[in-house]
């Protein structure tokens, strides 16, 4: 029996999207009380197998490449894994900007 590796499994992945998910990270805030701390994790996983291709934690206070937004550098870091394989990437309309279109069409 032949055994598949990981690069053969995320090649049969083609239903691929690109979501982000905002978290707590608060210690013993009063519930009345807005949090203080978030942790904004951006995905990229198949949305009918629901298997994480990459994921990333941009750094705080703003930190990123210059003259890109936060969430067109997570798009770009993202898709680096399954850059070149002609795929669709599905995104919500947080994700779209004209920076963004042109950087992922070169």
């Amino acid at each position: 029996m032949k055994q598949t590796t990981l690069q053969e499994l995320v090649a049969q992945l083609m239903n691929l999207s690109i979501d982000s998910e905002e978290g707590e990270a608060s210690r013993n805030t009063p519930p009345n009380k807005p949090s203080k701390y978030g942790i904004k994790v951006y995905v990229l996983a198949d949305s009918k197998t629901f298997f994480l291709v990459s994921s990333k934690i941009p750094p705080g206070g703003g930190t990123h490449a210059p003259g890109l937004p936060v969430p067109t550098q997570a798009v770009l870091d993202l898709v680096l894994s399954v850059s070149g394989t002609r795929r669709n990437i599905t995104t919500d309309n947080y994700y779209r900007s004209i920076p963004l279109s042109m950087e992922l069409k070169f």
